[in-house]
């Protein structure tokens, strides 16, 4: 029964929400928790084996210039870019590579909590590394495997070696709930 599946994470959350559908009722699709929670004779389906050579590629979805900074800048300074962004992760470049991520997350998990100075600690200390990445061909179950293989919840897109893109969890689940209406 799905409602004894729980808690669960936000890539768990939109697993679960691509191998549900197709149901005798009429669905709200506003929440993972609509979806997971209301309905137990729900009809289960394997998205690996339906249709994924046909499925959309992340290229198609996620291909976009993606936000970075400079490896030097102050937290604070990457915090105000993001929030004017109103992005939840930027990349972190040093020359023309990107070596890092930093993601809303870590500002709870690494700055508050550790009590740094965002003025004058520097991004490249607490950005992750390394970055996972998927090529933009393939198809857009692939990030979500590789998120919950990695515990990630952000995935560089990349185009002949280089990064043109980055899938995120939220981004990922706003795809599966517009397949979900496609399909009814």
């Amino acid at each position: 029964m799905l409602e004894s599946i729980t808690p669960l994470s936000f890539v768990s959350r939109s697993v679960i929400i691509v191998k549900i559908i197709r149901c005798s009722c009429t669905w709200d699709l506003s929440t993972p928790e609509a979806i997971i929670g209301r309905y137990s004779d729900l009809k289960i389906f394997d998205i690996y084996k339906y249709r994924r050579e046909e499925m959309e590629t992340l290229g198609e979805n996620f291909k976009s210039p993606p936000l970075s900074v400079n490896h030097s800048v102050s937290i604070q300074e990457a915090a105000k870019f993001m929030h004017s962004k109103r992005s939840g992760y930027i990349l972190v470049k040093e020359g023309d590579d990107y070596v890092g991520v930093v993601t809303d997350a870590d500002f709870t998990r690494k700055v508050a909590a550790e009590n740094l100075d965002p003025q004058s600690t520097k991004i490249s200390e607490i950005m992750s590394t390394p970055l996972f990445t998927l090529d933009a061909s393939l198809p857009m179950i692939d990030a979500n495997e590789q998120m919950q293989e990695k515990g990630v919840r952000h995935v560089s897109i990349t185009e002949n070696g280089k990064i043109v893109g980055m899938v995120t969890a939220p981004g990922l689940l706003a795809y599966y709930l517009k397949m979900f209406r496609f399909m009814q």
